[in-house]
């Protein structure tokens, strides 16, 4: 009896199942074509910002304000020549000022905007530094 057990595990089901025959899955695989290259980006002139606007005070001792009033706290006194962090015009006699981060005012009159000079390009002029021998 253990013979007909094994012959019937090693035979399969009583032979119902001997048409059936099992087959690998066939796997293609096709030549896949790198990703098209993009073409390269034209080179552009780095983009250069417009100089920065420049103010100055004009005048010796020039009072810098809390408010825009003669009556107004003097926060401190500017000398000639120092250069400020230009906010806004406030009216025709006042202009606002960042000192020390926070605003502030000075009579417009003390106050010049310097004109930003433009860059000239230097142009080397090939020579060794021994002209005229």
């Amino acid at each position: 009896m253990l013979l007909i057990v094994v012959i019937q595990t090693l035979g399969g089901k009583g032979g119902k199942d001997k048409d059936k025959t099992t087959t690998a899955p066939t796997v293609t695989t096709a030549a896949t074509e790198p990703a098209p290259t993009p073409p390269p980006e034209p080179e552009t002139e780095p983009e250069t910002e417009p100089p920065a606007v420049v103010y100055r005070i004009k005048g010796n001792s020039v009072n810098v304000r809390k408010e825009p009033s003669t009556d107004s706290r003097i926060l401190v006194q500017l000398s000639n020549g120092y250069e400020v962090d230009y906010v806004k015009r406030y009216s025709n006699d006042w202009d606002v000022i960042n000192y020390e981060g926070q605003e502030a005012y000075v009579s417009s009159r003390f106050l010049e905007k310097v004109e930003p000079v433009p860059e000239t390009e230097v142009v080397p002029t090939g020579g060794d530094g021994a002209e005229g021998q």
